[in-house]
């Protein structure tokens, strides 16, 4: 029987190989199909023997894996889970239909190993076996043209019924409908004989998958509409051969694991602690609603987490962590979803032809009684960390890029048409057309009256580099407390539109605050009402900055305002010298520059980018941060800073003040700092 090694040098060989051979600089299997690297499936092998150890599975593995990889590619991932869980082995098969590019020798190498190269898109092809362990790794959102799986990250509806009952709990009118389902071809069927195309179209039109069910309708004038989706036909193929007792083990994004495995109750995840996917770990055999995330905290070592977000992190030090929407991408490209990282950003709900709906669904908790708030600070106090705290823990949706959350960094160059309305311009057969364009704010306050029982956020970054009364101004009046409505009570109602919506309610509640905004494309003088939902809340953070203000003055009564200052906390600090340090050192500063600033603390350095620091050479890479910043952001005078610096009589790590602190000059200074910081950088 060949060793754990030796299987694992086979697979590296077959990943190494030039896609093309014969063609200068191909690019290697693993690059070219996607294949797990073998770091990466080591790391989530040993995540996974962590997990059956843990209580809750260990009384549910069999005696023997019988195991399956419905698109084994390499064979990478599976090898290191099998091999590394040290558990006994009835059967593996490994199942890829494009055999021309996949490790067909790998089972002369594992034990009691068969190779099938089925397509997992057509369930006949499988034959009638179960297997307690299935794994998939499809790769999503990346594949190549053999391989594409062309699965969809759309969610499907998942009812304790059939569709005819979930059409009632949802206040839709069934009688004029008949049903019918085709279990073979996992397909419902809604048919009228009295209703036109477009009735037909608004009672089920929005359902595409229905409890793993494509659904297809029909009116009395009607050809069939619909389609058969490839998730449902993964499905059919995944319910065949899947033990319901087993385990499912799935490596890839979340939102294509939501979208394939909405079904089931008990899931563990891991968050990356590399460059590769999440690894999912689920079963069906635990009825309990609960799903757990997991990181790395050290070889071998995991803990609960409540965000995958490195702890400490803030938007200061980790910008490309965050979902955060640049205005200099297209507002167009962000409105169908393609500036979420996980495909999930919603729609205004009413696209055209489709009716404006007040959804009853509930999610999340509106409990939070803090509608507005404006954190402000230095840099790198933790604000946009907490209000990610707040997004999972307060309003309870789980992570903070949740798609009811809408993240936007403010800058110089935003505009109002980028956030609320503003004029496409587009060509149609030589003519030019205009039309309204909807804004990111007002798009996702559209969303929030359309589902008032589910908390939204509207997270502003960075407010000191514009004016909000410019951005929002039409909003900044009703997002007062008192001025917002409360829409729980509207919901199942369905209107022509959002402006309809508004309009009827309006006339129905005359005390309703709303304004009033122009429409942009009308030779008429029109006018739309606009409100703003209870269910929205709006968190701000602002840096100081000398030539702008902090928060403007109509913005004070409207927003809870909560100064942010560094934290001296030993546990979230590497080295407990580093936070005594950094202590002492805004200390000095204010005491430094008390008598020329009116606000010296304004000048203080944030804890951001100390967390991390355990070294000499870390220490110095942030302390040069904080040096250039007072040199080339404030603009501190050589004279001013020196004396503070001075001051500071003891540095971590055994480091020499007196060589660091006590240089003639910011060049002398940078200049060792630098050389401490990045000799393998600077060395010729």
């Amino acid at each position: 029987m060949p060793t754990k090694e030796e299987i694992y040098s086979q697979i590296q060989e077959f990943v190494t190989q030039p896609s093309t051979p014969g063609v200068k600089n191909s690019p290697t299997f693993e690059r070219s199909y996607l294949f797990v690297p073998s770091a990466i499936a080591k790391e989530r092998a040993a995540f996974f023997r962590f997990i059956i150890s843990q209580e809750d599975l260990l009384d549910l593995l069999p005696e023997k894996w019988k195991a399956l990889d419905l698109a084994f590619g390499s064979g990478n991932l599976t090898a290191h889970l099998l091999q590394e869980s040290e558990y006994p082995i009835e059967k593996i098969v490994l199942n890829d239909k494009n055999t021309a590019v996949t490790n067909q020798n790998l089972s002369s190498l594992l034990p009691n190993t068969q190779i099938s190269a089925h397509d997992f898109l057509e369930s006949a092809q499988f034959p009638v076996e179960r297997f307690n362990l299935v794994i998939f790794n499809p790769q999503t959102g990346g594949g190549w043209s053999e391989g594409s799986s062309n699965l969809s990250d759309q969610k499907p509806i998942l009812h304790d019924g059939d569709l005819k009952s979930y059409l009632e709990s949802i206040g839709r009118e069934t009688s004029e409908l008949t049903f019918s389902v085709d279990e073979a071809a996992k397909q419902v069927k809604v048919h009228s004989d009295s209703l036109n195309k477009g009735p037909m179209r608004d009672l089920v039109g929005d359902i595409k998958i229905f409890n793993y069910y494509d659904v297809f309708w029909t009116s009395k004038t009607s050809k069939l509409e619909g389609e058969q989706s490839n998730n449902v036909k993964f499905r059919q193929t995944f319910d065949k051969v899947f033990d319901p007792n087993g385990l499912l083990v799935y490596y890839g994004d979340e939102s294509y694991f939501q979208a394939i495995f909405a079904d089931f109750p008990y899931v563990i995840q891991l968050c990356p602690p590399d460059d590769g996917k999440m690894l999912f770990v689920a079963t069906k055999a635990i009825s309990e609603e609960k799903t757990i995330l997991y990181r790395k905290s050290g070889p071998g070592t995991y803990e609960v987490t409540d965000s995958c977000k490195e702890v400490g992190g803030t938007k200061e030090e980790s910008d490309l962590d965050e979902l955060e929407v640049d205005l200099d991408h297209s507002a167009d490209d962000f409105l169908i979803g393609k500036g979420n990282s996980e495909g999930e950003r919603q729609e205004t709900p009413n696209p055209e032809g489709m009716k404006f709906t007040i959804s009853e669904e509930e999610l999340g908790s509106l409990d939070f009684p803090y509608l507005n708030v404006l954190l402000k600070g230095v840099p790198g106090t933790g604000k946009s960390r907490l209000i990610d705290q707040w997004i999972i823990s307060q309003l309870d949706l789980k992570r903070a890029n949740h798609p009811n959350v809408l993240r936007i960094n403010v800058h110089s160059a935003s505009s109002n048409a980028d956030l609320m309305q503003g004029i496409g311009i587009a060509a149609n057969g030589g003519q030019v057309e205009y039309h309204e364009k909807t804004g990111l704010v007002l798009n996702h306050l559209k969303n929030a009256c359309a589902k008032p029982k589910q908390p939204f956020v509207l997270v502003l970054e960075e407010i000191q580099e514009n004016s909000l009364n410019e951005l929002i101004g039409d909003l900044i009046y009703l997002i007062e407390d008192s001025k917002r409505v409360d829409l729980s009570a509207e919901v199942g109602g369905e209107f022509e539109s959002f402006e309809d919506f508004v309009g009827k309610l309006v006339e129905k509640k005359p005390n309703v605050e709303f304004v009033q905004v122009p429409y942009l494309v009308n030779t008429e003088t029109k006018f739309r009402n606009l409100i703003f939902p209870k269910n929205l809340y709006v968190f701000c953070t602002s840096n100081y900055r000398d030539d702008k203000k902090v928060v403007e003055d109509n913005l004070m009564r409207r927003f809870d305002l909560i100064e942010l200052y560094p934290k001296y906390e030993d546990a979230i600090f590497k080295k407990k010298e580093v936070t005594l340090f950094l202590k002492t050192l805004n200390e000095e500063i204010i005491k430094g520059f008390e008598s020329r600033e009116i606000h010296p603390d304004r000048l203080i350095i944030g804890h951001a980018n100390w967390l991390k620091v355990e070294d000499g050479k870390s220490f110095c890479r942030a302390m040069l941060k904080a040096i250039v910043e007072f040199k080339d952001i404030r603009e501190i005078e050589w004279s001013e800073m020196s004396p503070v610096l001075q001051k500071i009589t003891v540095l971590p790590f055994g480091l020499d003040s007196n060589q660091i602190l006590k240089a003639k000059n910011y060049k002398d200074l940078i200049e060792h700092l630098q050389k401490q910081a990045f000799d393998d950088l600077l060395n010729d």
